[in-house]
């Protein structure tokens, strides 16, 4: 018994005069810069995106509406907005309250 005490006793003590060896921690916090990445998971094919393709052309220049040519003076046409029959111009161009276009008013005072 003695024997089984003294061996028990002598592990014991060469176990106490050494470190252990500990294995390596992971890092503790995931948010540490030494934190190793975590793995992007790859989609099932059926849930990738499809490739983008820009197409591009090019604008074509915008020519300016026509406008109507000046009614001469001898003509007598005047020109009234459809919304305001109350506004009469010598000459083709704007309405003063809604900015619509002046068109020809027709003989008998109707647009």
């Amino acid at each position: 018994m003695r024997i089984l005490l003294a061996l028990g006793l002598g592990g014991l003590l060469l176990a106490c005069g050494r470190p252990a060896a500990v294995p390596p921690r992971p890092n503790p916090d995931p948010a540490s810069a030494s934190a190793a990445e975590s793995p992007v998971p790859l989609l099932p094919a059926a849930l990738q995106p499809a490739p983008v393709q820009v197409l591009t052309r090019p604008i074509p220049a915008q020519a300016p509406a026509p406008q109507p040519p000046p009614a001469s003076e001898e003509t007598g046409t005047t020109y009234t907005c459809p919304m305001h029959p109350e506004v009469h111009e010598d000459h083709p161009g704007k309405c003063p309250k809604c900015g619509m276009t002046l068109v020809p008013e027709k003989k008998g005072g109707q647009p």
